[in-house]
């Protein structure tokens, strides 16, 4: 069961630096891993991100988690959520992130996206949050999510 958008999200600092480095060490590819952390009564806490290898055949538009990387986070009871990186646009769900989706979205209630900007002339991130939400024709679809 999924918690309603009108929760919070919450990243711990060191997994936001560890975000951050991961965008700037992948590019100009897509970045992609996963995201451990907690429930809470008021949303989630994610206080680890496990980078899992981007094996698309165009990583620099898509990405395709390794399976193997994949297959070993998808065991952990801590996994909250699936982190991806958009080289080139906005933090917001693309068509093609949509059509992925579908592939793990019963497993995570998180979906977070990550963007290049600076803050103060230094490298940082545009996060986006989102929530998973399976649709009543059962495909799964992404509602924003606040990032406290």
């Amino acid at each position: 069961m999924h918690l309603q958008s009108r929760q919070k999200c919450i990243i711990t600092p060191e997994t936001r630096r560890l975000l951050v480095t991961h965008l700037y060490r992948v590019f100009p590819e897509e970045g992609c891993g996963a995201l451990l952390g907690s429930q809470t009564d008021d949303g989630w806490v994610i206080d680890h991100f496990q980078p899992i290898r981007n094996t698309a055949s165009n990583p620099m538009h898509k990405f395709t988690l390794d399976p193997t990387g994949w297959i070993t986070s998808s065991f952990n009871p801590r996994l909250l959520g699936i982190f991806h990186t958009h080289p080139s646009s906005s933090p917001e769900p693309s068509a093609e992130d949509l059509l992925q989706l579908q592939l793990f979205g019963e497993m995570v209630p998180l979906y977070l996206i990550a963007s290049r900007t600076t803050i103060n002339g230094e490298p940082d991130a545009e996060i986006g949050a989102y929530t998973v939400h399976r649709q009543p024709n059962g495909l799964f679809t992404l509602e924003p999510l606040t990032l406290a």
